[in-house]
């Protein structure tokens, strides 16, 4: 485990956060907005790729869940690396069987969460993908 001073794992970079689920982007979104970022938090594949096309440079972190309607994460990420290819995305799942750091990693994603998020988890592995593409 990471043992990251507090301190190094704040930011100021901009996020955008996907997830069906209200009760997990709302809080997600406080979190990480108290850690310095600026976050964008939406509850819909197609808005948040919709969103991301019109200023794909707006973004400097993805964070998605994998299972949601219309697109999955999987589905989701291609599409913006197809629009972006540089850019960062995390995938965060409960599918931990299904989804390892490195079946992770084929499809495009920088890191991998397991849901539920803690916030420990969610800071460190924010802030060293950022940090990668330093």
């Amino acid at each position: 485990m990471n043992s990251l001073p507090f301190k190094a794992l704040l930011g100021h970079e901009t996020i955008l956060f996907v997830d069906d689920e209200e009760a997990l982007v709302k809080p997600s979104v406080l979190l990480l907005e108290k850690l310095g970022y600026r976050v964008v938090g939406i509850r819909s594949s197609m808005e948040a790729i919709e969103t991301f096309s019109k200023d794909p440079d707006a973004f400097d972190l993805v964070i998605t869940d994998q299972v949601m309607p219309q697109l999955t994460g999987v589905e989701l990420a291609r599409r913006m690396l197809n629009i972006r290819p540089t850019l960062s995305i995390i995938l965060c799942t409960g599918l931990v069987d299904t989804f390892t750091p490195d079946v992770a990693k084929e499809h495009g994603f920088r890191g991998l969460l397991e849901k539920p998020l803690f916030l420990h988890d969610l800071a460190t592995t924010v802030r060293r993908v950022l940090d990668e593409k330093e």
